[in-house]
């Protein structure tokens, strides 16, 4: 009888844990200071696939036309100062309100439009814990200005509606939490008659532990007109590391990191007179070609194939002013 009993148990066992599902909470979920990755941007359709439970979903078919790195900072004394923490990247910022019943976005600024959007009654992204079948529905409201004040009010409705397998062009990962999110807004400018309306329909993937979801599609329509189709996935899974954050001081990011032959480097600041320094941990220098994409992003490539961790220090007119780890595989 008590054999019976045992393996009984075990069976059970067995069973709860075959149905176990992906649960999303704030320290799995929500951006955490010192995080880096690679978001690859991507133009076009892919299959959504299927709601419900095991499901896999296959979006090889992803074609990145760019990456865009992002580097999470604390948001003490940022421009939104509800803010928890700040994504930054070259071209924008990301403000966002973390704890433990909640995510949500508190403003954007575009700067390479030089546009910001402050939020008068934020945006809840994600209610935590949430899981398979959990919702929630949000209001929200922000202005811009790109010559003239636009106000954006809108009511998001957001849904778990599957779990199971993502199949992305970097790799396939289990345990993943599919999100919908249906936003319907308006852009108007009161007393000018001005108004533009929206709906974008979002599909996240979680995968707790990655601070970001790993693959969105987006379709956007806009005033009824046919959708246009976004997504995106990461290039490069998070990672934190007191080695990424003295990068993050010193105003420089590095990656792809680890890198294979070619690596880039993003300068927070334009500086000129610029020498870049590649060392092994004996002091022996590397010689590296530099190519300039922009003011202050560099595509770096060694003499030859490396394998290890090396030191890249930048100089300006001839004084250190950053540097950081580059870890190179071949």
């Amino acid at each position: 009888m008590k054999k019976n009993s045992t393996l009984l148990l075990l069976l059970c066992l067995m069973n709860i844990l075959s149905i176990a599902q992906p649960v999303l909470d704030s320290s799995n979920t929500c951006p955490a200071v010192g995080d880096v990755f690679i978001v690859a941007n991507c133009n076009g359709a892919v299959n959504i696939g299927s709601v419900g439970v095991n499901q896999t979903w296959d979006l090889s078919t992803f074609s990145a036309t760019n990456s865009t790195t992002y580097a999470c900072m604390s948001a003490s004394g940022s421009l939104f100062p509800a803010s928890s923490v700040q994504l930054n990247s070259l071209t924008s910022t990301l403000y966002y309100k973390g704890n433990a019943s909640s995510l949500e976005v508190t403003g954007m600024d575009n700067t390479g439009a030089g546009v910001e959007y402050a939020y008068s009654n934020t945006e809840q992204l994600l209610k935590f814990p949430f899981q398979l079948g959990d919702s929630l529905t949000d209001t929200w409201a922000n202005s811009f200005d790109n010559g003239l004040t636009f106000f954006r009010q809108g009511t998001s409705h957001v849904l778990a509606d599957g779990y199971g397998t993502v199949i992305l062009p970097v790799g396939t990962f289990g345990n993943v939490l599919r999100v919908r999110t249906v936003q319907t807004y308006t852009d108007s400018i009161p007393g000018l008659g001005i108004m533009y309306s929206y709906v974008n329909t979002m599909y996240n993937w979680y995968m707790p532990g990655q601070h970001q979801p790993i693959a969105s599609v987006s379709s956007l329509v806009t005033n009824g007109s046919s959708p246009v189709v976004y997504g995106s996935y990461l290039a490069s899974l998070v990672t934190a590391s007191e080695d990424v954050s003295s990068q993050l001081v010193s105003g420089m990011i590095i990656y792809p990191n680890p890198a294979t032959q070619v690596f880039n480097v993003n300068l927070s600041n334009t500086v000129n007179q610029l020498t870049f320094n590649l060392t092994d941990f004996t002091g022996r220098e590397i010689s590296l070609n530099v190519l300039p994409k922009s003011s202050n992003e560099f595509q770096l490539t060694p003499s030859k194939k490396l394998s290890g961790t090396f030191i890249l220090t930048v100089k300006a007119n001839g004084k250190t002013i950053c540097s950081g780890r580059i870890q190179c595989i071949n």
